[in-house]
């Protein structure tokens, strides 16, 4: 199926430069009779609200991620077009979207709701001393955890891969949803500290991000009688405003001015090479450009529903150009989206009882065995194969139960305070005055204490001292070496 592509206009009292009939945008470039048409199936005029685009063009995805299936929208645009404001207003689409799950899911037992909130922040671009060339780096950071008094950023979470489940963010916040009063609670915190980051952007200031993405991540576990657990997923995505490119490289923002220092966003522009090879049909698709695009690959790589909401400014030409050209690229992009097999879900002990029967047949002892420990040669039974196939199974259900408990502990754990007492791992401290350097050097002095020195024990020494003294010495070194 095409991806699903919304057009969304934002309201101006300047002058309009860009005229809306029916469903075709008009653009007349100014002192002149170019003309140009770009025809599009959804498109939200300038006096429809939030509540009605969520209603009409994106209410039905609430039904897939119940059904088990997953989905991503993602809002893009130029900086200024209101894309904050329709994720992440009054109105927004998050906060719809956590209210009509929730809502689909009370009563239900067996079902779990979870959010996560990702944000990830641009760098200002900082000279390489080997190529000379300016080079910005992207930070991930977790949107549940409060900022408060930060310094400059310094490495933020890391994107690991599993074999089966794909990529993930490591030491990422996901809190269980039990009430309305949770949700609502955990998403005004969550909205707050991304309004926090995007203050402190603009802002500006020594060690203030280049630019802010934003991604919220609404899980749906279901657990059945066999215990086989089934998630779904529901993600936010705010992409920050997108700036055109000049001759010689410098962005440029709404009306003509540069958008910040010069530094290129890491994410848009790998988002931007996905989209390019998405419709060229290309074997290769970058999702490991960035690390945004790695946990958004799922969705670009045609195994979710994908939506875009392209938000467009009546009152700018060239930018409004740009960006109605890109979203005609994402019309003519298709995905083969992947359903979900229900044979899988059959009976546990019906599974057991045939693995059971394998192993007599086999002769094969089936206590203790697992699928790796099955070897499939050129030429093997099919009872073999059923049975590995089968054993891979139940031990998947095992796994999916043990994340079921790991999730609602963790949660458990964020909820108590634990998770907000623990200094955030993605910041340095701000360390003011002569008294704050003195303590560093002090700490780094300490730290380089070499280990290995011949300690003489002479009369008048404490040799549990000494000890005590160089079992902290390596504590230290040991935790050093691992930050």
């Amino acid at each position: 199926e095409k991806m699903r592509v919304i057009v969304r206009c934002k309201p101006t009292t300047k002058e309009r430069l860009i005229q809306l009939e029916k469903n075709e945008f008009i653009l007349q470039r100014p002192k002149s009779n170019l003309r140009k048409n770009y025809p599009f199936e959804r498109v939200v005029s300038e006096t429809e609200s939030t509540p009605e685009l969520y209603k009409n063009h994106l209410q039905d995805l609430v039904d897939h991620i119940l059904r088990g299936r997953s989905s991503s929208v993602i809002a893009f645009g130029a900086g200024g077009t209101g894309k904050s404001y329709t994720t992440r207003g009054v109105d927004g689409l998050v906060r719809s979207f956590g209210r009509d799950i929730f809502k689909g899911l009370r009563g239900d037992t067996n079902s779990m709701l979870s959010l996560s909130v990702l944000m990830s922040a641009i760098t200002a671009p900082v000279q390489s001393n080997m190529t000379g060339r300016q080079i910005t780096h992207e930070v991930l950071l977790d949107g549940l955890l409060p900022a408060g008094d930060v310094g400059d950023y310094r490495g933020g979470l890391h994107v690991r891969e599993h074999p089966s489940k794909g990529f993930f963010v490591e030491g990422l916040n996901e809190v269980v949803i039990n009430s309305e009063e949770e949700l609502e609670k955990f998403i005004d915190s969550a909205l707050h500290n991304c309004n926090a980051e995007d203050e402190r952007r603009t802002a500006g200031g020594n060690g203030a991000p280049l630019k802010v993405h934003c991604l919220f991540s609404f899980k749906v576990r279901r657990r059945d009688g066999s215990g086989m657990v089934d998630t779904a997923e529901l993600q936010v995505v705010d992409l920050a405003g997108y700036a055109r490119e000049k001759k010689g490289g410098a962005q440029i923002a709404r009306g003509g001015e540069k958008s910040g220092p010069l530094g290129e966003d890491i994410v848009l522009k790998a988002f931007l090479r996905i989209m390019s090879s998405l419709e060229m049909n290309s074997s290769h698709i970058p999702l490991r450009d960035s690390k945004m695009t790695r946990v958004l690959s799922k969705a670009l790589s045609g195994r979710w529903l994908c939506a875009t909401v392209t938000h467009v400014a009546m009152d700018s030409y060239e930018e409004s150009e740009a960006v109605l050209l890109l979203t005609m690229k994402f019309c003519s992009i298709t995905f083969s989206t992947r359903t979900k097999d229900d044979k899988r879900l059959e009976d546990v002990a019906g599974k057991k009882e045939r693995i059971q029967h394998l192993c007599s047949k086999l002769e094969i002892s089936w206590e203790g065995l697992k699928s790796s420990s099955i070897c499939i040669e050129h030429v093997a039974s099919e009872e073999l194969l059923e049975l590995r196939e089968l054993l891979a199974e139940v031990e998947a259900i095992g796994k999916n139960h043990e994340e079921w408990e790991a999730v609602c502990s963790s949660s458990d754990r964020f909820k108590a305070g634990e998770g907000t007492m623990v200094a955030r791992l993605d910041r340095k401290a701000k360390v003011q005055g002569r008294e704050g350097g003195e303590g560093r050097k002090a700490a780094g002095r300490e730290l380089s204490v070499r280990e290995n020195v011949n300690v003489q024990v002479t009369e008048g020494h404490n040799m549990a001292e000494i000890s005590t003294k160089l079992a902290l010495l390596r504590e230290r070194k040991a935790l050093h070496a691992k930050k």
